[in-house]
């Protein structure tokens, strides 16, 4: 048993998946560990000044590991769960508009966003990345989701 996860950093998402399947923990948290900051480095640019990424992505590796044994491709785990990210960012964005609408929700932190980003960037990024911001606030949630996946990629 502890050799098999002394080996799990140079698993396989696959094995990891099939492992985890079975009901091993150490499975599960090594495709966390595996794919945490790249699955928040998604939520965190597609909310934008919305802030809660760290929020969603707890979300999205629950339901993930929820489904393990959903019957899909378990080399694909990394690929469901950046799809999932965007699915639920898709669906917190438009809850906030519907709820901006009735003025029910607070307002993007520009502020907030633009410093954590200049804790993470080099110091001429944020400004351009604030406008950025600003712009595709204007945008449906579909619209800002897609436009923002295609920048990061």
């Amino acid at each position: 048993m502890h050799g098999i996860r002394k080996l799990a950093p140079s698993l396989s998402d696959a094995d990891l998946v099939l492992a985890a399947r079975t009901g091993e923990p150490w499975a599960r948290e090594t495709l966390f560990k595996r794919h945490v900051d790249a699955v928040y480095g998604v939520a965190f640019r597609l909310l934008g000044p919305h802030g809660g990424a760290r929020d969603l992505v707890h979300e999205a590796f629950v339901v993930s590991f929820e489904d393990l044994n959903g019957g899909k491709d378990p080399a694909a785990f990394r690929a469901g769960v950046m799809r999932l990210t965007a699915r639920l960012v898709r669906r917190r964005l438009e809850r906030r508009r519907w709820l901006a609408a009735l003025r029910l929700a607070p307002a993007p932190d520009f502020e907030a966003f633009q410093s954590q980003l200049a804790a993470t960037t080099s110091p001429e990024v944020p400004a351009e990345l604030g406008l950025f911001y600003q712009l595709v606030e204007l945008l449906g949630a579909r619209q800002r989701v897609a436009l923002v996946l295609r920048r990061i990629d």
